[in-house]
């Protein structure tokens, strides 16, 4: 039985929330016969409840897979995330130690991506097989969408570029998350015939299985307008979705509610945009089990991103993957190439930043049948059920793991 080990500092589970992109890989790795384990921090401030830990290391099985936490220090600004960096790491220098038997197969997945030294040392003593693993293009993303770029140092910012250019270089094989990654890490060293693109996914059994309701406090508080645009994730400043509420500002009156399900660094300035809107509806983060139900009641959803280089690579967002679950539109504000949407043909795609645009694609579904609507929702999940389930994902993990360059 072969070992899959990997190191993501940020990865959850369904019991503690995201990211789920390590879990639903393992599992499906498990189901076909393959020992994995998941090595993470105790505190991610992603996680939407934390794991118990007892000492400076605790196991925990779940779903077949052995997670083992490393005990790290919460966090709130740059200062304490890097301390919890520096816990982490510390941790993975005695891998080796750590987990006992043979491992072999290392994933390493970043962002961030420091891991990767500690990861390719233990990957040599175990001779194992090396694969970095790219969710995010640190530091080039940061840079381009972080509104606090200007406080991390450029000491910080080159260890990073230095981190991701080791695992380009020495891993045998690098995944990334969308095609148009292959460009940006060529740039950096990588030699093309090792690099694989791996999507994000959805489990749609999974999906089924934890369907919860909303609870009434939120379905009697939800704009009656004719047609409700849905956002849940993140509120990032990657995201751009203050023009999402200067368009809702822009269509008060004319038909359109809107409800956002999410939290984080932009949510408080988010809210105060729309304390006067009475068609927009904030209800913070929901539970994973009740995404499907909120899905079920709105007839549009959106994405989008800021327009930055980093961000023209690519994207592989999980909340497109529920909307194509829903068999919704999806109206993605997007300037890349690589855009699952346009490729599914499930939604209309806009220019980012732009409140006008975003009207103007409202507007176009305003202007729909439902007929239409439930044809490019139909489409989305049949491009879903083809290219973004688990079921068809793993094999493209199988089909890399045990390959050396």
């Amino acid at each position: 039985m072969k070992h899959i080990l990997i190191v993501n500092h940020n990865a959850g589970a369904p019991c503690y929330g995201p990211n789920y992109r390590s879990y639903y890989v393992a599992r499906s790795l498990v189901e076909r016969g393959y020992r994995v384990t998941i090595i993470a921090s105790s505190y991610s401030h992603k996680l939407h409840k934390l794991p118990r830990v007892t000492a400076g290391i605790t196991k925990e099985m779940i779903d077949g897979i052995q997670y083992l936490w490393i005990r790290t220090r919460p966090f709130r600004g740059n200062l304490g995330r890097l301390f919890n960096y520096w816990q982490f790491y510390r941790a993975l220098t005695r891998l080796p130690e750590l987990i006992i038997d043979p491992v072999d197969t290392v994933i390493c997945s970043s962002p961030p991506p420091f891991w990767i030294w500690a990861a390719r040392k233990a990957a040599y003593t175990w001779d194992a097989q090396l694969i970095f693993e790219v969710r995010d293009l640190w530091p080039q993303v940061i840079l381009d969408t972080s509104r606090t770029a200007g406080n991390i140092s450029a000491p910080l910012i080159a260890l990073m570029d230095r981190a991701q250019k080791t695992g380009y270089r020495d891993a045998d094989f690098v995944v990334g998350v969308s095609p148009g990654f292959e460009s940006y890490m060529t740039g950096k060293g990588l030699s093309s015939k090792r690099f694989v693109c791996i999507h994000n996914g959805i489990n749609l059994d999974q999906t089924r299985m934890d369907l919860e309701p909303l609870p009434k406090a939120i379905t009697m508080n939800l704009p009656r307008e004719e047609l409700l645009v849905g956002y849940v994730g993140g509120f990032g400043g990657a995201y751009g979705l203050q023009h999402l509420i200067e368009a809702a500002r822009q269509l008060q009156g004319r038909g359109v509610g809107f409800v956002l399900a999410g939290g984080g660094g932009e949510c408080d300035r988010l809210c105060r945009m729309a304390a006067d809107l009475e068609h927009v509806l904030f209800i913070g983060q929901i539970p994973k089990s009740q995404v499907a139900s909120l899905l079920d009641r709105v007839h549009v959803c959106f994405a989008s991103f800021v327009d930055r280089p980093a961000i023209r690579f690519g994207v592989s967002q999980n909340k497109l993957f529920d909307y194509m679950a829903a068999r919704k539109p999806i109206l993605f504000a997007l300037n890349s190439p690589f855009n699952p949407v346009a490729d599914a043909s499930c939604g209309l795609v806009v220019k980012p930043e732009s409140a006008t645009a975003i009207v103007d694609g409202i507007s176009q579904f305003q202007s729909m049948g439902c007929d239409q609507l439930d044809r490019m929702g139909d489409r989305g999940r049949a491009y879903l059920e083809s290219h973004f389930t688990y079921d068809v994902l793993v094999e493209q993990w199988i089909a890399v793991i045990g390959q050396r360059k």
